[in-house]
């Protein structure tokens, strides 16, 4: 659009925002592109997809950033004033369980505070081995980037949330060494959830585990204990609006539900996720149709 590119945001009126070669900001409000400021743009995630975050959100506050360095506030949305002044490298939206996720600067550091800016899970487990003079701690870090792969991190999603842990070794005198850097899901009270032995969390959203194996396949677990769809699938999706796009070595690719029924069949080669009711999808020899989802 003109000299204009998605940034995958979205201002206080829930309009999609652009930036040109310049920098500068836009909202889209269907006709006309209006200039705004970085202090407008509703929350900094980056998802290519619905912009509004899968965790249901507390309406008392809400994340502002004051300037480019990403210096964030929290921001009381019924009086606009100051709810929690920070300097948090990243702040995301207080979940319904009254929790937000905050980063650290300098250190990327993970910590989820309260309303009153308490920490309430935090890193830094130590572990010492005496014998060899050797500390192990685990620490909970921002993700390395904010697209898909990395959703269930912003926020609660039926009470767990996902967060990267790196487990170091700390000798006297020397370096840390990173030995495991994994995902795990906890709930409010920093419980850890039982991934499968042999899996590894590659997305969570709608209360659904999306897990891989080392043969390359992956599966659907609930956060009730049971696999929604077994891991037989070679491409595979996290859940957005309850629908998840998977497919097989094969090429083929269809779509499922969070009880793991088929709602699309295995005939395209390429699927979107949901984008307010839309579907994209691609069937060799036909081409591209619009699908909508219906009750």
């Amino acid at each position: 659009i003109e000299d204009k590119e998605p940034f995958y945001a979205r201002d206080y009126s829930n309009l999609p925002v652009f930036v040109d070669s310049s920098g500068a900001y836009y909202a889209f409000n269907g006709t006309e592109f209006n200039k705004i400021t970085y202090a407008d743009i509703r929350s900094e995630l980056y998802y290519d997809y619905p912009a509004k975050p899968l965790a249901e959100y507390n309406n008392s506050a809400e994340v502002k950033f004051v300037d480019r360095s990403f210096n964030a506030r929290f921001v009381n949305i019924n009086t606009e004033k100051n709810y929690i002044t920070t300097k948090y490298l990243k702040a995301f939206n207080f979940s319904s369980n009254g929790l937000a996720v905050v980063g650290i600067p300098g250190s990327r550091d993970v910590k989820i505070i309260n309303t009153a800016n308490k920490s309430m899970i935090g890193s830094n487990t130590w572990y010492f081995y005496p014998r060899s003079q050797t500390y192990v701690v685990f620490i909970y870090k921002l993700p390395d980037t904010f697209g898909i792969e990395s959703i269930g991190c912003s926020g609660f999603d039926n009470g767990w949330i996902r967060v990267r842990e790196q487990a170091l070794s700390r000798a006297k005198k020397t370096f840390d060494t990173i030995f495991g850097d994994n995902d795990v899901l906890l709930n409010a009270n920093g419980k850890r959830f039982n991934i499968p032995e042999g899996y590894k969390l590659e997305g969570y959203s709608d209360g659904v585990l999306l897990l891989s194996n080392s043969l390359g396949n992956y599966g659907y677990y609930s956060i009730n204990g049971y696999w929604i769809a077994q891991p037989i699938y070679s491409y595979a999706r996290p859940f957005i609006q309850g629908l998840a796009v998977v497919g097989y070595a094969d090429g083929t690719v269809g779509m499922i539900d969070t009880e793991g029924n088929i709602v699309m069949p295995f005939v395209f080669t390429s699927l979107s996720d949901v984008s307010s009711g839309v579907i994209c999808g691609y069937v060799e020899g036909i081409g591209w149709n619009t699908y909508l989802l219906t009750e």
